[in-house]
């Protein structure tokens, strides 16, 4: 039994909460204990308290009121029995109005208003006497009733009860909310033993009010479902579905669905068996990310990063942090993992790779939070909302935000948006701040415009690691070189393709000083002149190509290397280094190196030499008088 359904048994039989709202993972198909799967309405009336009802109804705008197991002849039975009135042809009335209006919110709400006041052993004579004569003609022992008589399922809550219920121009839904709120406070029908459940997927797209414990309602989060719920999930589908040869085995399968529904699982195990098709690691992963994407409303992007740090240039000390925090995580030492890191510099300057190396070296998902504003109220939260909890339903895996600058703005300022983004912003920073997922989710974020980052978000028990990234020097571009060529084959592996080239290893090192431009006065970015700049020496006017542009350079070396059907070589790469012509943003990259410099708070992550007196500098003048920012 889940902690959510036990929570619905101790506070019914407890007569504490008589209402509840289910929300999340509501959507889900759920195991009872026959070994059969249902969706959540029939799993409640089947394995919950609310089933225990002599008549259980559900409701939604689609199809009105139903009832379950054939019972709404027999309702229609006890209801004109308690209101024997009829009309002039002879038509109980009751019985009219209920087939007339089933499907009305404000009928079916002073409907379920009345029913669920009634008990076995109500006092209030009309309703005795009826039922009464209703166990007669049942042949009910009335005295042995000892459950509910009456529970309710609404279903969509978010259609019944939107968040601007209570303020609404609209009559009928601040009608339908005040509805709600009287149900729950009711103690009468918490005396006569009855309930009511709402379902939704979402929390934020429901009435504030109705999320209130306060208000005598109880929210109950359906959280995805965890391994051994898969595991076992998995056992019973592969009871009716075997195997077929190929297919990865129960542990593996229930492993790699983490984030992943019953119901989605099931739905890859039918397949499976229709096609004759076993199951293997790439359908898997396909379907996952699929349901993600679905899911989080496109907020969150998976994928399987191939390389680790092989594909990173230089950077050494960044290397062997990559290093610790893989082997603490892998030894469950979570206590030496850090919360988050945010990754701070240049762009190109290799922050997404090495983000994408962590989650490899770790073998763990990589998950990409991208941006969470839309235009629909409501919808923006929603998604955050399923969002961090399928993240939390994989862990462990790293999550990464790239220009979090961007996506989240400073608090403070003027709120055009109603408040969605600060609410956004805290949820976020709340779950972020959660230790008990220390070593299970680690938030990485890059940016390069560190002073638009909200101080709240930069602070540690967030990200507790600040890493500067900087521009790489000679040494380290040649690195790049070669870094950038193993990861272009591991791309092309992927695809069942080879990726060679001819260059010689001493060239590695010719292209690294060969890589860099400079800035001279009323000419702007030139090429360098050998003759006036020795390449044993940095000169103040250098501007050095980043990673990325290293990169482009590699691509266009194997575009032409491609279109005569030649092996990459080094003329290749001479000629297309010496025909780039760089961004003319790479005059701001110092800037931001030095942005990054001020927030970093481990000297471990900077070199040697100037960056290292550079770094003293900056931080004199911030003691002195506040934050160098950009010019721009």
């Amino acid at each position: 039994m889940k902690r959510w359904e036990k929570a619905i048994d101790h506070k019914w039989r407890s007569k504490s909460a008589h209402a509840f709202l289910l929300y999340l993972n509501v959507a889900d198909d759920f195991l009872n204990n026959k070994g059969e799967f249902e969706k959540l309405p029939d799993y409640l009336i089947s394995s919950t308290a609310v089933g225990k009802a002599h008549f259980v109804a559900t409701f939604n705008r689609g199809t009105g009121i139903r009832f379950t197991n054939g019972q709404e002849e027999n309702f229609i039975k006890f209801l004109t029995i308690l209101k024997p009135a009829k009309d002039a042809s002879g038509t109980n009335t009751a019985e009219r109005e209920f087939r007339n209006n089933r499907n009305k919110l404000d009928y079916a709400l002073t409907l379920f208003a009345e029913m669920l006041e009634v008990s076995w052993q109500d006092k209030r004579k009309n309703v005795a006497e009826a039922l009464k004569e209703y166990s007669d003609k049942m042949e009910l022992d009335r005295e042995k009733q000892t459950g509910p008589f009456f529970s309710v399922i609404f279903e969509y809550a978010e259609t019944l009860a939107p968040p601007d219920s209570a303020t609404a121009s609209c009559e009928p839904d601040r009608k339908a909310i005040v509805s709600f709120l009287v149900l729950a406070r009711s103690r009468v029908i918490r005396d006569a033993n009855n309930l009511f459940v709402m379902l939704t997927d979402s929390l934020q797209l429901v009435a504030p009010a109705l999320k209130s414990e306060t208000n005598g309602v109880v929210p109950l989060k359906i959280e995805f479902p965890d391994q051994g719920d898969r595991e076992t999930a998995i056992i019973e589908l592969r009871k009716q579905y075997n195997a077929l040869p190929g297919d990865i085995d129960v542990k593996t399968l229930s492993h790699v669905t983490a984030g992943m529904s019953r119901n989605v699982i099931g739905n890859l195990i039918k397949e499976s068996a229709e096609k004759k098709r076993p199951i293997d690691y790439e359908t898997v992963f396909k379907k996952k990310r699929k349901f993600i994407e679905e899911q989080s409303g496109g907020l969150l992007q998976i994928m399987q990063p191939l390389w680790g740090i092989e594909a990173i240039g230089g950077l050494v000390e960044h290397k062997r942090y990559i290093k610790e925090v893989v082997a603490s995580m892998q030894k469950n030492n979570f206590l030496a993992v850090p919360m988050g890191a945010m990754l701070l510099g240049a762009p190109g300057t290799g922050k997404t790779v090495f983000a994408q190396a962590v989650a490899h070296e770790a073998e763990i998902p990589f998950v990409t939070l991208k941006n969470i504003r839309e235009m629909w109220v409501g919808q923006s939260e929603r998604n955050l909302d399923f969002a961090l909890e399928l993240i939390r339903a994989q862990a462990p895996v790293v999550v990464f935000v790239d220009e979090i600058d961007q996506q989240f703005q400073m608090r403070g300022g003027p709120v055009t948006d109603g408040g969605v983004d600060n609410r956004m912003q805290g949820r976020l920073f709340e779950f972020m701040s959660d230790t008990d997922l220390r070593g299970k989710t680690l938030w990485i974020a890059a940016s390069n415009r560190p002073d638009l980052i909200d101080p709240a978000m930069l602070r540690e028990g967030r990200f507790d690691e600040k890493i500067p990234f900087f521009l790489p020097n000679a040494k380290e571009r040649g690195e790049i070189l070669e870094a950038i060529l193993q990861k272009m084959k591991a791309q092309t592996a992927a695809h069942k393709q080879e990726l060679s080239w001819n260059i010689p290893p001493e060239y590695f090192e010719e292209f690294g000083w060969h890589s860099h431009r400079h800035m001279k006065r009323g000419e702007g970015i030139v090429p360098c002149d050998p003759d006036t700049h020795s390449r044993n020496r940095e000169d103040d006017t250098e501007l050095p190509f980043t990673g990325a542009q290293i990169e482009v350079i590699v691509q266009k070396a194997y575009t032409l290397a491609s279109a005569n059907d030649e092996v990459l070589g080094k003329d290749h790469l001479e000629k297309t280094l010496n025909d780039y012509i760089p961004g003319h943003d790479i005059g701001q990259y110092t800037h931001m190196t030095e942005m990054a410099i001020q927030q970093c708070n481990s000297d471990r992550f900077i070199p040697e030499g100037y960056w290292r007196k550079r770094a003293r500098q900056l931080r004199g003048q911030r003691n002195e008088g506040g934050m160098t920012t950009i010019k721009v």
